[in-house]
C-alpha cells in the first residue's frame, strides 16, 4: 500500500508545480469503465474506476497528458488456460500511472493520445487448482500497459469542460501470475475503455 500512497501523493502535486502552470492547461476527473479485450483468458470481468489526468497543450498541435487511474477488476469465470486452475473469486486493485503524447489538428474537434503506464497491482483473488481440488491465493505482478486513444470535450461553463475518452489498452509488459501450486500465467490487462469526466482550466 506504501506505493500506492507514494503514486498518488507524486501525481496530487503535479498540478501545484509552478513550472507546470500555464495557458493551455488543466486537470480533469473523471470515471472509467474497462472491458476485456482479446487473449487466451480473461482473468477480469469488466473494470470500474476513477481516472486523474493533467494536461498541457505546448504548442497548438501537440501537448502532454499525466495520468493516474484507480481501477477495481472483479474475477471473471471459467479456466485460466494452462495452469488448471477455475473458480475464480475476489477482485484486483490496479493503479495505472505515467504519461502521454497528446496530438490534435487545428480543423478536427478531437485530440489523440498515445501513452505508457506502469501499473500497481494489489490481488485479492482465489483459485482452485484441478488437481488438488484446493484453493490458493493468487498474486499478480506489477505490469506495464500502452494505450491509445481519442479524446473531445464541450465546454459547459467558461470554467469547466465535458470529456469523453475511448480508447484501447494493451500489455507491453504483462506481470506474472504464481500460486502456491506454482505459475499461472502471465495477467492480460487489455482491454477498451471509455471515461467520461470533467476538466478544469489551470
Amino acid at each position: 500500500m506504501r506505493r500506492l500512497a507514494l503514486a498518488l501523493a507524486l501525481f496530487t502535486a503535479v498540478p501545484f508545480a509552478p513550472h507546470v502552470r500555464a495557458a493551455g492547461a488543466d486537470a480533469g476527473l473523471g470515471l472509467e469503465v474497462s472491458v476485456p479485450g482479446a487473449g487466451d483468458y480473461d482473468l477480469f470481468e469488466p473494470g470500474y474506476g476513477l481516472n486523474f489526468a493533467f494536461r498541457r497543450w505546448c504548442t497548438d498541435q501537440t501537448g502532454y497528458q499525466l495520468g493516474i487511474g484507480y481501477t477495481q477488476w472483479d474475477a471473471g469465470d471459467g479456466e485460466r488456460v494452462g495452469s488448471r486452475l477455475t473458480d475464480f473469486s475476489g477482485d484486483a486493485l490496479a493503479v495505472p500511472f505515467g504519461l502521454s503524447a497528446l496530438f490534435r489538428a487545428a480543423e478536427l474537434p478531437v485530440a489523440l493520445e498515445l501513452g505508457l503506464r506502469y501499473v500497481l497491482m494489489e490481488s485479492d483473488l482465489e483459485a482452485v487448482n484441478l488437481d488438488a481440488g484446493e484453493s490458493a491465493a493468487l498474486d499478480i505482478e506489477d505490469s506495464v500497459i500502452g494505450l491509445v486513444a481519442v479524446h473531445t470535450d464541450w465546454e459547459l461553463s467558461a470554467s469547466t469542460r465535458l470529456g469523453v475518452d475511448l480508447g484501447y489498452q494493451f500489455d507491453v509488459s504483462p506481470g506474472e501470475v504464481d500460486s502456491r501450486f506454482g505459475d499461472a500465467g502471465e495477467v492480460e490487462l487489455q482491454s477498451f475503455f471509455l471515461r467520461v469526466g470533467l476538466r478544469w482550466p489551470l
